[in-house]
């Protein structure tokens, strides 16, 4: 059946070939990036002419048809992005006033090609042509790449105009031969941020892509860098990365300010330090980047000063000294929780290696490695170096055509077992998208649904159509439309305004798409002052001593501000230095603060309020921040309570990344620091200041563990904590033991008590507790009088009523039908009407009815289109505690993307509970219906977060793709979307039930 249906969709997709642009998403927190698809690159590198130019010409025919036909294999491939090295040794391959023309492109550093030929421009142009995106590769600090016919540390080989000719002084002459800047000299890192930012603002860009170059080796010269910048550092291995760090933050900060829109990237070698070094560290043996390169790559992820990192995992899995494998999966932890998205970066160029014996015989070892790479929940692409080894070796550009077309990967984070178990009261019928009638005789422009302004390159313009008549947008016939009328376009923008009249009959619609420049809407100063509004803090600031603060505001580029406070004053540093064209704009100054230590016997001391003072020119001015910094002691006078029925609490003070955990009503736990709008607690997790009752003691409140008592029962275990009075717990799950932590509850021996499955400690007086449940159907916390159990909910056995045709009965399920109300989700083809809030609605009935002749009870959490927020859906969940909780929805993207390959079926889950689950849904509708695999995904929504019930959310499909859409809105298929659903609740509740 699965082999029929792939068959179908491929015919359908053939005969409806729909250029698309997806709308905005509307759906509860998902975020565009967990459905993009996946990363497909390829590195070009010029340096030494290693892929382009072949050899350095002037010739722009050359250069064109060379880069012509690297981006058609790409195409061919199956990739959707080329990484091309555009300043390789301190040269650029695009009109630059920093940098000379590269000796690589022409043949002699400084001369251009012939006829004012841009080759950036050139690659750009047509790399977006073919949908492919275009990075530019930087080398940030190589002068020079000698070979070994070429003379060592060759100043004079440079063009006259080279920056490292100009000035030598902010170079070294490696021991290798070549020429590299120095890290350390601010000088050199500010030009290395200029010539990024002026790539950016000059050229359309996707993204800016550093390699794993930064300082050569542990022998880099630059004692007296040191001596003059570094006197904060103990060591030299620290102040040197501290200098990587901040290009890496600088570059990251400038083209958020520029052109957010533009990702950052960088690909480090593949170890950042192995496990004997550093116990943070992968299980390898090889060169660590951390202190060879002082690259802190881990840092980078973790503190999000890049948009994606691509390690250069180059070696293969089973490798003793970097297994690919333990390497993939010691990234994907790392990335774990962060922003930052995660490539892999393959040595393709290993492949075709002529010994059989060898892991890279033939191509096979990059499919092994792609596989992997689907089992790993944080990999979201893969880059191959390089192009020559596609050239090489035809048949892995054949290998990596037929892998991501035929979407080869298997199910990400799930078992991708495909159950065909079947019941009289499940029988299905393979699926058919059959032509109906049309659904309206009238033409709608869905999107845009008024008149735009963008800085994207590209625009989808949707909606719905009589597919009886012709359709025309500005005067040229649209041909590819649904059977029903639905149509999608995908259409180029100019600078300025552009103006889109879609036509049928005697109907029509006019929008005008202005595309702008991303850096249009800086203005220079009027007035020279520091900007009253951004100084910090804002709200009070509390912390511990050893915790760094930056403190900022902003004022004149150009000015020298300081900030004083705690008697004491601060030189602060300027984000940009220079004005790029001798205007006055405003940036943002700032000084990073160490808070110091207590003095003896102290709970807490005021800092006061930082006063920043600004000087430019004849002018002057002083501005206060509205709050001031506090000193605290880590055993902290300040305990907070939890007034409602529970809180969620956070990694950081940021709710952006998801909940990392809850604390249940009239729980206490100490605060331990305070920022903007978020207080931490003794677990170090952070929650939102308005979420709690913060109470000031004139000492530390001592809360102790006096009892722990496990109490199994039928279907349900107990464990009883009591204490001295108030605490707080955090329980968690990783799908084999419960664990929970009693951050604010003091205890200096381990209570014990005879049971195998439990396991305590007690670490710096805090216990911790270790509870084995390999089969669990949830846990939560409930507050009681004398401190607070744990329930761990067991699976049941089948209900003894239960038949063949009713085998749900006894079970209670959750549907929770997305958006509703003033919340209409997201914008479907036809308008206002039939929005995802509908969608999700009929698709929640129909299951209902579906779930309930099987003889399960059903309850849902609106049965109308009514407003609902997360909160009440969530706290409907908890009262109900059902045996199975599912969030309805349907997707969509942004209006800017092509939306030719964007639909498919996914299925998200927070906790481990609701994995088995997850993977039930997912394999069920994938071997059911054919539908594309988009996986099964960990990811923190609102409404999945209850660890009471196994709590998934399902995505069905995208109601901006013209197909899709018309595929959510047949009876007939989403007919059988509700058979394939229940079955795999079904198959759930077979292999859970004890």
């Amino acid at each position: 059946m699965k082999k029929t249906m792939k068959l179908m969709v491929s015919v359908l997709l053939l005969t409806i070939t729909i250029l698309g642009q997806p709308m905005q998403n509307y759906a509860d927190e998902t975020s565009s990036d967990d459905l993009e698809e996946a990363f497909k690159g390829v590195w070009v590198a010029t340096v030494l002419n290693i892929d382009y130019p072949k050899a350095g010409t002037t010739d722009v025919d050359a250069l064109k048809s060379e880069a012509i036909e690297i981006l058609d294999r790409a195409k061919a491939n199956g990739l959707n992005a080329v990484i091309l090295q555009v300043r390789p040794t301190g040269d650029a391959f695009y009109k630059s006033t920093l940098f000379p023309w590269s000796k690589y492109l022409t043949g002699t550093q400084g001369t251009a090609p012939e006829n004012n030929f841009d080759p950036l421009a050139f690659w750009i142009e047509e790399a977006h042509k073919r949908n492919l995106e275009l990075h530019a590769w930087v080398n940030p600090f190589r002068v020079t790449k000698k070979t070994k016919n070429e003379p060592s540390h060759d100043y004079n080989g440079l063009s006259s105009t080279n920056p490292a000719r100009l000035h030598p002084e902010w170079t070294v002459k490696y021991n290798d031969g070549n020429i590299y800047y120095d890290p350390g000299i601010p000088a050199a890192r500010e030009l290395i941020v200029d010539g990024v930012a002026e790539i950016i603002t000059n050229y359309d860009v996707d993204g800016i892509h550093f390699d794993d170059y930064f300082y050569p080796g542990t022998d880099f010269d630059d004692t007296k860098t040191f001596e003059k910048y570094g006197t904060e550092f103990s060591n030299i291995g620290d102040f040197r990365r501290h200098n990587v760090d901040l290009l890496v933050e600088s570059v990251h900060r400038m083209i958020k300010l520029l052109k957010p829109e533009v990702d950052f990237g960088i690909s480090p070698f593949g170890i950042w330090a192995n496990k004997k070094d550093n116990a943070l560290g992968s299980d390898t043996r090889g060169l660590q980047s951390y202190y060879a390169h002082y690259a802190d790559t881990k840092g980078w992820v973790e503190k999000a000063m890049i948009d994606y990192i691509a390690p250069q995992i180059y070696w293969h899995i089973g490798y003793d000294i970097a297994d690919y494998e333990i390497l993939s999966k010691w990234w994907n932890e790392v990335c774990r929780g962060s922003s930052v998205k995660l490539y892999i970066g393959h040595g393709a160029y290993r492949t075709g290696n002529s010994d059989p014996k060898s892991a890279w015989y033939g191509v096979d070892e990059i499919r092994r490695q792609l596989d992997l790479n689907q089992t790993l929940d944080q990999v979201k692409g893969s880059i191959f170096y390089n192009n020559t080894a596609f050239v090489n070796q035809p048949r892995l550009g054949v290998l990596l055509k037929d892998y991501y077309a035929t979407d080869h990967s298997s199910t990400k984070g799930s078992t991708n077992t495909q159950s065909n178990t079947q019941s009289n009261a499940l029988n299905m019928t393979p699926i058919t998208i059959t032509p109906v009638a049309p659904v309206t005789n009238t033409l709608i422009l869905s999107r845009p649904s008024e008149d735009v302004k963008t800085t994207a390159s590209n625009y989808y313009l949707s909606g719905a159509s009589n597919a009886a008549l012709p359709l025309f947008l500005n005067d040229s016939e649209i041909k590819n439309r649904s059977f029903n009328g639905y149509f999608g376009v995908y259409v180029p923008l100019k600078d300025g305004v552009n103006t889109f009249v879609l036509e049928q009959g005697n109907k029509s619609y006019t929008r005008t798409i202005t595309k702008i420049s991303a850096s249009g809407s800086i203005s220079p100063m009027s007035t020279y002052q520091i900007s009253d509004s951004t100084t910090f803090p804002r709200e009070k600031e509390m912390r511990v001593a050893g915790e760094k603060v930056t403190l900022t505001c902003k004022a004149p580029i150009g000015a020298e501000v300081t900030v004083s406070f705690n008697g004491q004053s601060y030189p602060m540093v300027p984000k940009v230095a220079q004005s790029p064209d001798g205007k006055v704009y405003a940036t943002s100054y700032n000084y990073e603060y160490t808070f110091p230590e207590l003095g003896s016997g102290q709970h807490e001391q005021d800092l006061g309020v930082p006063v920043y003072t600004m000087k430019f020119g004849k002018y002057y001015d002083e501005a206060y921040a509205p709050e001031n910094l506090i000193l605290i002691s880590e055993n902290s006078i300040y305990t907070c309570e939890v007034p409602e029925a529970y809180i969620d609490l956070f990694k950081s003070p940021a709710s952006g990344n998801g909940v990392a955990a809850n604390l249940v009503k009239e729980m206490t736990e100490q605060v331990t620091g305070m920022t903007g709008k978020y207080v931490r607690l003794s677990s170090g997790l952070w929650a939102s200041k308005s979420a709690v009752t913060i109470s000031k003691f004139t000492e530390p409140q001592r809360v102790n563990l006096t009892k722990i008592d496990y109490q199994p029962t039928e279907f349900y275990d107990r464990l009883v904590i009591e204490t001295s009075g108030g605490g707080a717990g955090i329980a968690s799950y990783d799908g084999e033991v419960v664990s929970l932590k009693l951050s604010s509850i003091l205890n200096e021996n381990v209570l014990t008590f005879n049971n195998s499955l439990v396991q305590t400690s007690v670490v710096d007086g805090k216990t911790s507790i270790q509870i084995k449940a390999p089969h669990l159907k949830g846990y939560y916390l409930e507050k009681t009088n004398r401190g607070f159990n744990l329930i761990l909910l067991k699976y049941r056995a089948k209900n003894e009523s239960a038949t063949a045709n009713t085998p749900l009965s006894g079970y209670t399920i959750l549907l929770d039908p997305g958006h509703g109300g003033s919340d209409a989700g997201a914008r479907g083809l036809l308008g206002d009407d039939f929005t995802e809030k509908s969608l999700n609605l009929n698709t929640a009935i129909l299951l209902k009815a579906k779930l309930e002749s099987l003889g399960a009870v059903v309850k849902m959490t609106r049965e109308s289109d009514t407003d609902m927020s997360l909160k009440e859906r969530l706290a409907f969940s908890l009262k109900v505690k059902p045996d199975l909780f599912l969030s309805i929805h349907a997707d969509s993207v942004e209006d800017t993307r092509d939306l030719t390959d964007v639909f498919g079926f996914s299925v998200f889950y927070k906790d481990p509970v609701a994995k088995p689950l997850a993977d039930s849904l997912l394999n069920q509708i994938l071997f059911d219906l054919g539908r594309k695999d988009r996986g099964v995904n960990v990811k923190n929504f609102y409404v999945t977060r209850g660890t009471w019930a196994p709590s998934a959310l399902i995505e069905t499909g995208f109601v901006c793709n013209p197909m899709e859409y018309e595929w959510l809105m047949d009876s007939k298929s989403q007919s059988l979307l509700v058979e394939s659903l229940a079955r795999g609740i079904v198959n759930y509740f077979d292999r859970t039930a004890q």
